[in-house]
């Protein structure tokens, strides 16, 4: 974790976050890093200097066993890396719903009136979320944090278990 101008008020002005998953089932373990108002990951070792990673503002980018590939907002013009790897690349069909005309808010307004689920429906958004609130605990305390999510629980740092949530005002409490 580094972040940059923090403060007890306001997020701080630049951050990088690592979140580590555990291995699951057959799946290993895997490290996450969230890079934050401007903050970017280093060129990986190989591919020359000034390559584009993402859409050069933001995006995503995976480095595994076999190779990197990257991609911009939301998943946008894929690749991978380096550039001539695309070159004799075949992508894969498509298997996963597509949000018609990529609008995602008309998505959840069809959802709630009875159609398909959103595809960020809030079984998919919650732990997402979860997620990224974590990120969200561990700058405020300037320090590591486990989360074991099946108990809704800091488990390291037992006075970060306050920001998880506040006092609800009279009549605006959430059923436990």
């Amino acid at each position: 974790m580094r972040q940059e101008g923090k403060n007890d008020q306001t997020w701080p002005a630049a951050a990088v976050v690592k979140y580590a998953f555990p291995a699951r089932g057959d799946m290993p373990a895997v490290d996450l890093y969230w890079y934050e108002d401007g903050q970017k990951p280093p060129v990986p070792a190989g591919l020359p200097e000034g390559t584009k990673l993402g859409d050069n503002e933001n995006g995503s980018l995976f480095i595994g066993e076999k190779g990197i590939a990257t991609a911009g907002e939301y998943g946008g013009s894929p690749r991978l890396l380096p550039d001539d790897k695309m070159k004799d690349f075949t992508p894969p069909a498509a298997t996963l719903p597509r949000v018609p005309g990529g609008n995602h808010y008309r998505s959840f307004l069809a959802a709630v009136k009875g159609g398909e689920p959103a595809s960020s429906n809030f079984g998919y958004a919650a732990p997402f979320t979860e997620m990224v609130l974590m990120g969200n605990i561990a700058l405020r305390c300037g320090a590591r944090i486990e989360y074991d999510a099946a108990q809704a629980k800091i488990t390291n740092l037992p006075e970060a278990n306050a920001l998880l949530t506040k006092a609800y005002r009279k009549g605006w409490e959430l059923p436990v």
